[in-house]
């Protein structure tokens, strides 16, 4: 007998019998625990996005007040700025907001089912 087959042989005797394959009672117990993960995942994206979309919210909703305090200074004559970086201040401005504004409800709302 060759010194694997005399390990084979004491792994058998010191550990018993080993199953190539599970019974029908560990294929269940994964099955179930296979959905339990897969709905703890599922409510943790959903506590996520809700998350990211109160920040996301707050942060445009503060931008948007500071851009629209920049433009009264300037209307008011407290600040100086030309007319080009107030159109390139709204201009950018506005594309931003779309743009938070579109991935956040892609992200949202996805328009593919998720598995």
């Amino acid at each position: 007998m060759t010194p694997l087959q005399q390990l084979e042989e004491k792994a058998k005797l010191a550990f018993g019998r080993v199953e190539t394959k599970p019974d029908q009672y560990t294929l269940s117990n994964l099955d179930d625990l296979a959905k339990a993960t897969q709905i703890q995942g599922k409510q943790q994206d959903i506590s996520e996005r809700k998350k990211f979309a109160k920040w996301i919210f707050f942060m445009v909703v503060g931008w948007l007040i500071s851009i629209v305090a920049i433009i009264v200074f300037v209307g008011l004559k407290l600040l100086l700025l030309s007319d080009s970086i107030i159109l390139g201040l709204i201009g950018s401005t506005t594309i931003n907001v779309t743009a938070f504004f579109l991935a956040v409800t892609k992200y949202l709302f996805p328009s593919k089912p998720e598995d």
